[in-house]
């Protein structure tokens, strides 16, 4: 009876004993999961952005034409002067081709009514005019600006002139006014979208898109942010084709004798962000210079 009482007395302090050795072991895993918790936690801390970007503040100027008395909101963005809305300056010029492809007085009746090689069949004469108001409609002029075509844009009356060829290059003044110049591939992409992406290099371009479209006048799914004060409208282009839905100005860059490169949002879905289109198209125009502001 004693021997049982011993064995007894033993087999409940072995259970003890275990019972004390769980718990120490339970208590020794969850002091190693805190420190590892903790340790992980001080890691991803110190291995965040030492600096946050800065929120862009737009720094605005102004524009103002003394051609026509015409004034605009100006925006600075690394360096670079950006009009922050399309020139709305009245140039025209008609120009009237024959079924020959002769330039004749406007108002004559042409008699070549053949088909003409590398043309389709012509059927009369061709007038031929180098700026307009969206549907000719003086409101769009107003809101949206002038739209012109190429050979406009960068001062010329010539049709399909390869200005490569004449040894403009790619600094152009064209129709801006003196001391401002058409902006170049390069300025597009170097000064502005670069910089951009530089600091938003989480973001799509659909999205970086928006932080340079105005805040109104596109639909809700193409909304901007203007976080830059570039405030690019809607306006279509090509004289009546997809306002509300695009934007679409041109830059100094030439192709060929009758191509020339502009920006594209979302104009032509075949193109890309700088597309290389016909000259004879109608596309605003954004001038720029550089600027002694800073921009952060």
């Amino acid at each position: 009876m004693q021997a049982r009482e011993s064995s007894l007395s033993t087999g409940e302090s072995g259970r003890n004993i275990n019972k004390i050795n769980f718990f120490d072991t339970m208590k020794k895993i969850l002091i190693l999961l805190t420190s590892v918790i903790c340790c992980c936690s001080n890691e991803e801390s110190s291995s965040g952005p030492e600096e946050t970007i800065p929120f862009y503040t737009p720094e605005y100027g102004t524009l103002y034409d003394t051609r026509d008395g015409h004034s605009y909101k100006t925006t600075v963005i690394n360096g670079l002067e950006w009009m922050a809305e399309n020139l709305n300056y009245y140039v025209l010029t008609t120009t009237c081709i024959s079924c020959s492809r002769e330039v004749v007085p406007c108002g004559e009746q042409d008699s070549t009514f053949s088909s003409v090689s590398g043309w389709a069949t012509c059927v009369g004469i061709f007038t031929y005019i180098n700026s307009a108001c969206y549907n000719d409609n003086p409101e769009n002029c107003a809101k949206y600006g002038r739209m012109y075509n190429w050979d406009a844009a960068v001062g010329d009356t010539l049709k399909n002139e390869w200005h490569g060829a004449l040894g403009l290059g790619d600094s152009i003044q064209g129709i801006c006014p003196d001391g401002w110049r058409l902006p170049t591939e390069t300025d597009f992409y170097e000064r502005l979208w670069y910089f951009i992406l530089d600091r938003h290099p989480e973001v799509y371009t659909d999205e970086l898109e928006r932080k340079l479209r105005s805040t109104e006048g596109w639909p809700d799914s193409l909304k901007g942010m203007d976080e830059y004060g570039f405030n690019l409208l809607p306006g279509g282009y090509d004289r009546n084709r997809k306002m509300g839905e695009c934007a679409s100005f041109w830059l100094s860059n030439e192709s060929n004798e009758n191509l020339a490169s502009n920006v594209n949002f979302g104009c032509e879905k075949n193109g890309g962000l700088v597309n290389h289109g016909n000259k004879e198209d109608f596309r605003y125009v954004r001038c720029v210079r550089e600027s002694q502001q800073s921009s952060l």
